[in-house]
């Protein structure tokens, strides 16, 4: 009896083939973690406005959370911590489409006074990547922060004018009606606040 030469290939064919066969083997999924969504309701605040906080279970299995909550607010890009000062040892969960929603006064719990107009992160504590970025602003149409309504704003307005916030040149803190895009509606808002003052 002859026997004709077998491949290497065929031969890991075979053998892939038996073992699937009597172990009834699966790939591995990959691990894709929590799916969760971590965002504030709103982009840009006028100081002393509510800022709520909302993390979401946008996935379909339940996930079990330690410590509450799992968040933390910073200011950004100097990432100092604002909000909280305290966390507790709570071992909690959110189901397939809940969510877990705490609102924020705008005080920093560290120095125990308001914070100032500026740029806010707000970042997750459990490693899964998630933040939402934000901005408070002295007084509507203030568009650098410094309380005053004036030509500087305007300056930044032109800047943006018909900008989207996907583009490059789109600056957040010239959308004051938080449409993601500059234009008539936000030079409006602008000059309703023409000249006026927080200070």
């Amino acid at each position: 009896m002859k026997f004709k030469a077998v491949s290497g290939a065929m031969l890991m064919l075979l053998f892939l083939g038996v073992t699937i066969t009597a172990f009834n083997f699966q790939p591995a999924k990959a691990d894709q973690g929590p799916q969760l969504l971590l965002e504030t309701d709103k982009n840009l605040y006028i100081l002393g406005e509510n800022v709520t906080v909302v993390l979401s279970n946008i996935g379909t299995e339940t996930i079990q959370i330690g410590g509450y909550p799992k968040w933390q607010i910073y200011t950004y890009p100097e990432e100092e911590p604002v909000y909280p000062s305290i966390f507790s040892l709570l071992l909690w969960s959110l189901e397939p489409g809940e969510n877990d929603t705490i609102t924020w006064n705008q005080t920093n719990e560290f120095t125990h006074s308001p914070v100032e107009a500026g740029m806010y992160v707000v970042r997750d504590r459990a490693g899964w990547g998630l933040s939402a970025y934000f901005e408070i602003v002295s007084l509507l149409g203030d568009a650098n922060g410094d309380g005053y309504v004036n030509v500087w704003d305007l300056g930044m307005l032109s800047d943006a004018w018909l900008t989207m916030s996907e583009e490059p040149d789109f600056d957040l803190s010239c959308d004051f009606n938080w449409d993601d895009v500059i234009n008539v509606w936000d030079l409006g808002i602008m000059s309703d606040y023409w000249l006026q003052s927080s200070i």
